[in-house]
């Protein structure tokens, strides 16, 4: 008997295996082969689709993917697939996709982000500090984001920074005029100055003024932001060695907040944003949440295009006169005794100019961002009604996400002169393309969509460039062999986001 039970155990256990095996298998396939369905009425499915991923160009080259599915469509919108996600490509070149995109309250941007970057997902919705507010798009956390950020943005706040936001700008360029070799790469000084600068208004003194430990920060930020990969995006269940050195990331920064956040709930008050959360009461995952969240929104733009303004600089010289003229000019206006060094004379200007003036320089900020920012804006479908798309019959369905290229209305010939061209005198009154078509610039967002960091973002590029002028009378583009450049870089138009130069960049510099 003793034998039969055991053989039948064993008949029992090996059938069971094999069964729970497939059983397993048939879930795994179930979930890759069943993606929800587009309707007949949603814009035509790209041909450029597969089977479980989806359409990988998104990923991989995706202005040049947009502009095949583009030409595909006779609307010019179309559907695809981010591995199991349902996506809307939302054309931006006619005013009325753009007006619906950055205006309808049904259309969420931190649930698309929060999926479609492999952010942080939103759980809660229709919860929002103003009890009043119609606005779906807002949950509670998102909300709470909202209001710290606006505080932080905040006249009385900023103003307090700017003393050692132009102490922290002079001594990085100190460091740099003392340099022997004369040349930097941008893209690490500039960049770095900016992280300096952002940690100090979005966290704390003690960080920003501590290298070894801002080293340590920047490093497990980037390995937070380098983790996001398209398998990440695509099939977030997987586990993957992204995942782990996001995990990893994650977990070291909040040991490095929660110290800070400790010291401040037992030991003396400081006046910056880490003791204002504090002072909230939010806890240390919801400090790290919003230092990143700033973070993220400051670095991957400000910190890049800081140094994409000052290469382009190089290579023209009439606006490297206009601006050397307007920081000049403001620097006199605020400070009279012109026997004083350039950069002393800054040292005195105002918070109310820095956050004001400097018409020139953004006029370069922004034509940078122009050519410089090509990614996707993204939303997603949060009602339970399809979305009309203006001029057609298609639809946004319930539950979808929704992507539009900014390069569809930053590269559009009938707004834009020479698009391609690095020019920042089209924004000048004389010609004024940028408002040939609403929300033909989509820099700093627009309707209920706006940045809430552009004050900011403005500010750190305004000391930036302004100080740079007034510590060096000359500089020039090296290529990556240290000769100089003949022409600055390409943008690459298929970057998902703000990137680096394809090839090593150096500014050689001629102390004033």
């Amino acid at each position: 008997m003793a034998i039969f039970e055991a053989l039948d155990r064993l008949v029992t256990t090996s059938l069971a295996i094999p069964f729970f095996s497939l059983l397993a298998i048939g879930f795994i396939f179930s979930y890759l082969f069943q993606k929800p369905s587009f309707p007949s009425n949603a814009p035509p499915l790209t041909k450029e689709s597969w089977p479980i991923i989806g359409s990988p160009a998104f990923f991989s080259e995706r202005w040049s993917f947009y502009q095949r599915a583009h030409k595909a469509s006779k609307s010019g919108h179309f559907s695809f697939y981010a591995g199991q996600n349902p996506v809307i490509g939302l054309s931006a070149v006619e005013e009325s996709s753009r007006r619906l995109f950055f205006d309808s309250k049904a259309l969420s941007a931190a649930e698309a982000y929060s999926v479609l970057l492999a952010g942080v997902p939103t759980v809660k919705r229709n919860i929002v500090v103003n009890p009043k507010s119609e606005d779906l798009n807002l949950t509670d956390k998102d909300a709470k984001l909202r209001y710290r950020m606006i505080t932080m943005m905040k006249s009385e706040k900023l103003s307090g920074c700017i003393p050692w936001m132009i102490k922290d700008v002079r001594n990085a360029l100190d460091e740099l005029k003392k340099d022997p070799k004369a040349f930097t790469d941008p893209f690490q000084s500039i960049y770095r100055i900016v992280f300096q600068l952002t940690v100090r208004l979005s966290a704390c003194d003690e960080l920003a003024d501590d290298p070894v430990l801002r080293e340590q920060t920047l490093h497990y930020f980037e390995q937070i932001a380098g983790a996001t990969s398209p398998l990440t995006i695509m099939f977030p269940w997987i586990p993957s060695w992204g995942k782990v050195m996001r995990t990893y990331g994650g977990v070291r920064l909040f040991m490095i907040f929660k110290k800070l956040t400790d010291q401040r709930k037992v030991g003396d008050k400081f006046n910056d944003t880490l003791q204002m959360l504090v002072n909230l009461k939010d806890t240390p995952v919801a400090v790290i949440e919003f230092v990143i969240s700033s973070l993220f929104a400051g670095q991957n733009n400000t910190g890049i295009q800081g140094a994409w303004i000052l290469t382009q600089l190089a290579h023209n010289i009439e606006w490297q006169r206009r601006v050397r003229e307007e920081v000049v000019a403001v620097a006199n206006e605020y400070c009279h005794d012109t026997e004083l060094p350039l950069a002393e004379r800054l040292s005195k200007v105002p918070f109310d100019a820095w956050d004001k003036e400097f018409p020139m320089i953004y006029l370069c900020l922004r034509e940078t961002m122009r050519l410089g920012m090509p990614g996707t804006a993204f939303r997603k479908n949060i009602s339970d009604q399809n979305i009309l798309i203006p001029g057609t019959e298609e639809v946004i369905p319930p539950n979808t996400y929704v992507a539009m290229h900014v390069f569809d209305a930053h590269l559009n010939a009938d707004v834009y002169d020479e698009p391609i061209k690095w020019d920042p005198s089209r924004y000048l009154p004389d010609r004024a393309e940028d408002k040939r078509q609403i929300y033909s610039w989509m820099g700093w967002g627009h309707g209920r969509h706006p940045c809430l960091g552009i004050r900011f973002a403005r500010l750190e590029i305004n000391m930036i460039i302004a100080f740079w002028f007034a510590y060096f009378e000359e500089f020039e583009h090296l290529d990556a062999a240290g000769n100089k450049a003949s022409e600055a870089p390409a943008f690459n138009n298929d970057d998902v986001g703000t990137h680096l130069p394809q090839s090593k960049v150096y500014l050689k510099y001629n102390p004033s």
